[in-house]
């Protein structure tokens, strides 16, 4: 038999050849088992269909004995003073020679603006409350 001798050359590639695919071995194996855990640690299943039965309920029903709704007629003095308050309210501010009339909606009065002299001015007005407004009492005004 001849002395055969082994080119290093060959030796150095098969055993860098051998590591490389020992290298993609391992890689391959740890890749392929972190798909079989889920990020978030939870378990993905697919639920079975499940039937759903409401239990029907056997309480009787209890009826109501009223609206809640006031039962009678309204005082006409009070429709005529909630109409006559929400047009004179539509109407502010409302500005006038001797007075300007606003709303308070905090303390739910009219708040008028008297100009000098005080006095006839405030006559004024109220006679101009009552040729125009005359369910609105007095006292749902402050004065100014």
């Amino acid at each position: 038999m001849e002395n055969q001798r082994f080119n290093p050359l060959y030796v150095l590639s098969a055993a860098l050849g051998i590591l490389l695919l020992l290298i993609a071995t391992v890689f391959f194996l740890l890749k392929g088992g972190s798909k079989e855990t889920q990020t978030d640690g939870t378990k993905k299943t697919n639920p079975s269909p499940t039937l759903i039965r409401i239990a029907p309920e056997n309480q009787p029903t209890i009826e109501a004995t009223s609206t809640g709704a006031l039962l009678g007629d309204i005082p006409q003095e009070l429709v005529d003073l909630t109409t006559q308050k929400k047009e004179l309210r539509d109407k502010v501010p409302l500005k006038e020679d001797k007075f300007t009339i606003a709303f308070d909606f905090i303390a739910d009065k009219f708040v008028v603006l008297l100009k000098d002299p005080k006095t006839e001015t405030r006559s004024i007005f109220e006679t101009w409350l009552q040729n125009n407004y005359p369910a609105i009492p007095l006292d749902r005004f402050t004065f100014k």
